[in-house]
Formats: structure tokens, C-alpha cells, sequence
């Protein structure tokens, strides 16, 4: 008996350790999510990739992409690119910003990709989704 109950209390110990490690990773994940979106959100204008960003937060961009999705529930790119498509729209609804200029503003180069995934998102064109929030 004596034998077993060490073992127990070195198992019990070593939940114990494991449990506190779990703990303090957390809270890592969260910051390194919200850091994450920290940085999009002030910079989804520029030419931002989600390389870019998992190696500003010292990651690699696979683990980052995990943690993020795993927070998050979509991965950073649809996280990015929908922030963009919901500046952009703003950008011409309340600034009265043409959709060229509120695509490029927000970081599309490639103008046709920016309406595609304009319309996949609102199911309107940009400029029918003007056109209809102006009505």
C-alpha cells in the first residue's frame, strides 16, 4: 500500500503540473489572437499576408492559423478578407466612396477579385449594394 499511494500522489502531482502548463498556454493563444486581429485591423489596407502576420507573432504560420481558427472559428484569411469587404462597404455607403476607390483603399490590387468577392459575401455587386443601401 504505501508503494501505491506514492505512485498515486506522483500521478496526482503530475496532473496537477500538466494542468497549470495548460493554464498558462491559454492565455498565450488568446494574446497571440488577439494580437493578431490587432494588426488587421489597423493594417488591413496594406499589403498584409497572413505570413506577415504569424511571423510578426514569432510563429509558424501553420500553428498561427490553428490557434486562430481554433478562437475564432474561421481562419485568419476569411477573418482578413472579410474585414476588408466590411470596410470597403462602409467606405462606400457612408463616405460615398466609389468601389474602385474604397477596393483599393482597403488592399485589393486586383479589382475583378475584390467585386467577386464582394458579391460571394453580400450577394450584390458593389455598386447594387450601393445603389440598394442608398434607396
Amino acid at each position: 500500500m504505501p508503494q501505491g499511494r506514492g505512485s498515486f500522489l506522483i500521478g496526482q502531482l503530475w496532473k496537477l503540473v500538466s494542468a497549470a502548463l495548460e493554464d498558462r498556454r491559454e492565455p498565450e493563444k488568446v494574446n497571440y489572437v488577439q494580437k493578431a486581429i490587432l494588426i488587421m485591423e489597423t493594417e488591413y489596407m496594406s499589403d498584409l499576408s497572413i505570413e506577415a502576420i504569424a511571423a510578426r507573432l514569432n510563429l509558424v504560420r501553420s500553428y498561427f492559423s490553428s490557434i486562430f481558427r481554433s478562437q475564432m472559428g474561421v481562419s485568419p484569411v476569411q477573418y482578413l478578407i472579410h474585414l476588408r469587404l466590411e470596410k470597403a462597404a462602409e467606405l462606400m455607403v457612408r463616405h460615398q466612396i466609389s468601389p474602385t476607390v474604397a477596393a483599393l483603399t482597403v488592399g485589393y490590387t486586383d479589382l475583378s477579385h475584390f467585386s467577386k468577392s464582394f458579391k460571394h459575401k453580400y450577394g450584390k455587386s458593389p455598386r447594387n449594394y450601393v445603389k440598394a443601401a442608398r434607396k
